[in-house]
């Protein structure tokens, strides 16, 4: 499909492209991450075929660089970034490891080289690449180096580095905005008009991203809005900002009046589930990310309750650190006996603590926007839990796959970044207390730990990959 989409954009000489799956008809889809890649491919003068492949490099590349530069620029330091672009685009979920839904673990892996000579070991391996990305029954659970490796120019895929940039904007919105109210010079211009274009273009290539970091980029204005006043409300601000937000948006989205008037939704709206993904297969898809996320947030919530936020009584404090303590303890007893509450917990707990320290006016503001970062993660995963779009799937077991599918790479993308980042940081926020210190004594060990268990799925899915690669032949 990807490759007949790109194909036709290029042929087309007009937009819409026409469909090659269907006579006298055009592609009724988001394809403009293929026009995109077309320009490249026309002016150069490659192959499709070659540079079909070209394209994947590309975006592997970019994704990357993006997610490098940012939490570099979040943390100061060139090396978070670095394992930053290794969590987003390197490592795989721990169905390279455990076995979880199709997936058939590390102990497959081992049986297969132990059964018979190396140099067959990606033959027995069989499909076991596909395992790690089918995790939660009836769904798609993809992660960026599976989708690389599989060869999938999909939207999805194409749309990886917008959304980097689109988090990377709303970090400039959100600084801009913290210093400065509200700015309208040339600079600023150039920002909005930015953004507007970015979201607009989020819109077109791969709608399913385009409400979630909307709402990224308008929550980043209004908590800088809040901050930029030192006390009180903040009224004007926030309305000001709120305008903007819903100005930004919409202007993206009329910049590309074009493509929309030539495009039709094939949905039927949103329907409504009570749940279905348990506290563990979350784990399994995202505990490499939560190792980090979780002390982090834990240890935000205990310096502040610890007085550097409201300076608290020995009382006041004494309820507070059993509280957390209380709260963690009722999420893991939920997560044994009823697994899918305990998960609900879990992702509750997040966007409550991001929600109470969305209006804290003293926290760093690096702090802040990884908090908003994480309580982002957690609403979609739990909106993800209670309600789906109802698309061409709708009435069989796989009603939620697309649903999960595309939110669930959102959800990898912003844990990713939030657990490059506190690395740093978690020594900031448990240093107070010695008896804490030991949680994050040796970073790097729990760093390359965690990167150790995760590589699984992409190590040997790499092997797989290159056993069926063939001998190129030569271009007449």
């Amino acid at each position: 499909m990807e490759f007949g989409f790109l194909n036709a954009v290029l042929r087309s000489p007009v937009m819409p492209p026409y469909d090659p799956f269907f006579s006298d008809g055009y592609i009724n889809y988001y394809y403009y991450g293929y026009m995109l890649f077309s320009i490249p491919i026309k002016l150069t003068g490659i192959a499709p075929a070659i540079a079909y492949n070209l394209a994947l490099a590309t975006l592997f590349g970019l994704v990357l660089a993006g997610a490098s530069s940012l939490v570099a620029h979040l943390t100061g330091r060139l090396r978070y970034g670095l394992l930053a672009a290794v969590l987003v685009g390197v490592v795989g979920n721990l169905g390279g490891v455990l076995a979880v839904g199709w997936s058939r673990g590390l102990n497959s892996v081992l049986q297969a080289w132990r059964s018979g000579d190396p140099a067959g070991f990606g033959g027995r391996l069989g499909d076991w690449f596909i395992g790690p990305s089918r995790i939660v029954d009836g769904t798609i659970n993809e992660f960026p180096y599976f989708s690389f490796l599989y060869a999938d120019l999909h939207p999805h895929l194409i749309a990886l580095p917008l959304t980097l940039l689109a988090i990377a904007l709303a970090l400039l919105l959100y600084e801009q905005h913290r210093r400065v109210p509200l700015v309208f010079d040339g600079p600023a211009y150039l920002l909005y008009g930015t953004a507007a274009l970015v979201l607009g273009t989020l819109a077109v290539t791969n709608s399913w991203d385009f409400p979630t970091y909307t709402l990224l980029t308008g929550a980043a204005m209004l908590g800088a809005a809040w901050r930029a006043q030192r006390t009180g409300p903040a009224w004007g601000g926030l309305a000001a900002a709120g305008v903007l937000a819903a100005v930004l948006a919409i202007g993206g989205m009329v910049l590309y009046t074009p493509f929309f008037d030539h495009f039709y939704a094939m949905v039927s709206g949103i329907g409504v589930q009570l749940g279905g993904t348990t506290l563990p297969e979350y784990l399994v898809l995202y505990g490499i990310f939560l190792a980090f996320v979780l002390p982090f947030v834990i240890g935000v919530v205990v310096r502040l309750l610890w007085g550097f936020w409201l300076r608290p009584t020995p009382t006041l404090r004494t309820v507070g650190v059993f509280s957390v303590a209380g709260l963690l303890l009722l999420i893991g007893i939920a997560g044994f006996t009823r697994p899918v509450l305990g998960l609900q917990l879990l992702l509750l707990a997040l966007i409550g603590i991001g929600a109470i320290l969305f209006f804290n006016r003293r926290l760093a503001s690096s702090t802040w926007f990884l908090l908003l970062l994480v309580a982002t993660a957690a609403s979609v995963s739990l909106g993800i839990e209670y309600v789906y779009i109802r698309d061409h799937l709708v009435g069989s077991d796989f009603y939620r796959m697309n649903t999960v599918f595309k939110f669930g790479l959102q959800i990898w993308v912003l844990l990713a970044l939030v657990a490059a980042a506190p690395c740093r940081s978690c020594y900031v926020v448990w240093g107070a207390s010695d008896s804490a210190r030991g949680l994050v004594r040796q970073p790097r060990r729990r760093v390359c730990w965690c990167c150790w268990q995760c590589r699984s799925s992409p190590a040997w899915s790499t092997h797989w990959r290159a056993r069926l690669a063939k001998p190129a032949t030569a271009l007449r």
